[in-house]
Formats: C-alpha cells, sequence, structure tokens
C-alpha cells in the first residue's frame, strides 16, 4: 500500500537551492522563536487564557501583491507554537524518553483583510484538548498591535459566518 508519493517538479539547482535556503531561514526562525520563548516567555490572558506572541510582516513573508502571503500565515502561526513551547513545558516533553510528537493535522484559515508590509501584529494562540486527551488544537488569531484589534476581521462578523447577534465573535478583541 503506498501511503504517500513524492514527486520532484524539476531538476532545476536553482529552485533545489531556493527550498534550501527556505528551509535554513525558516529553521533559524523556529531557533530564534524559541530563544525568545525561554529568554521572555509569554504570558497568559489569564481571561482568554490566549497566549499573545508578537510578529512583524517581514519582507519574507511578503507576495507579489504587497501584503502577506497566505502561507505565511500558517508559517507564523507555527512560529507563534513554537515560541509557546518553554513556557508551557511541552518542549521538555518532546525531548523526553517516552516523547511527544507534534504533527499538523488539519490546517483551517480563513482570511479577512491583509497584513501590510512591515506591520506589526501579534499571534493570540489557544490551545483545547479533546476528551480522548489525544489531540490538542491550537486556534491563532491575528491581531493589529498597534490598534489592538484583530487586523484580519470585520466588525461583528462571526468565524462560522452567521448573523446571530448572541453568538460572541471570538476573535474580537
Amino acid at each position: 500500500t503506498v501511503l504517500f508519493h513524492i514527486v520532484k517538479y524539476s531538476h532545476s539547482p536553482s529552485i533545489d537551492r531556493q527550498i534550501q535556503n527556505f528551509m535554513l531561514t525558516f529553521s533559524l526562525r523556529i531557533v530564534n522563536q524559541v530563544v525568545r520563548g525561554y529568554l521572555s516567555p509569554p504570558t497568559i490572558n489569564t481571561s482568554s487564557k490566549a497566549i499573545v506572541v508578537p510578529f512583524r510582516c517581514w519582507p519574507i513573508d511578503i507576495d507579489l501583491f504587497c501584503h502577506m502571503n497566505n502561507a505565511s500565515y500558517l508559517t507564523t502561526a507555527e512560529l507563534s507554537r513554537w515560541n509557546t513551547l518553554p513556557a508551557s513545558g511541552m518542549l521538555s516533553r518532546v525531548t523526553s524518553p517516552e516523547g511527544l510528537l507534534l504533527l499538523a493535522v488539519e490546517n483551517r484559515a480563513r482570511y479577512f483583510r491583509p497584513i501590510p508590509p512591515l506591520k506589526k501584529y501579534n499571534i493570540s494562540t489557544t490551545l483545547e484538548v479533546d476528551d480522548e486527551d489525544k489531540w490538542f488544537y491550537c486556534k491563532h488569531t491575528f491581531i493589529d498591535a498597534d490598534a489592538n484589534q484583530n487586523p484580519n476581521v470585520p466588525e461583528n462578523d462571526h468565524v462560522d459566518g452567521s448573523e446571530n447577534e448572541n453568538e460572541s465573535n471570538p476573535y474580537a478583541v
């Protein structure tokens, strides 16, 4: 049974070099976030039980339309999880003998507004554990650092697209 198949689209050395540069850059960004997590652990907001990590939309995150690339949202969300590992104690579980495997099983994203170049923003992360204690779910909200509001969610917009005014918006700050 074939579980997965990897197809190499190009034999071009320049494409291979670009992939290597991306992986090196991303690995360095991960190391930076883990070190920052140790030196300045993020605090947990007691009311929302969220961890907020500051970021900026760097040129490496920008696409041809001069705003944050859609893939960069997922990349920086992962970087925020790396930042929270030291504070949560999960990094020691990853390296322990019984181990802990962190694997992204599914990603869902909802884009509302673009983040412009060099814009400061925060990623608010909440974690939920399922009843079986086997899975945990990360919810990342991108929040405008300057205005203290979410740049990606229009006012009164509900996550599930409903128009129910009695339903609270979990993205509102």
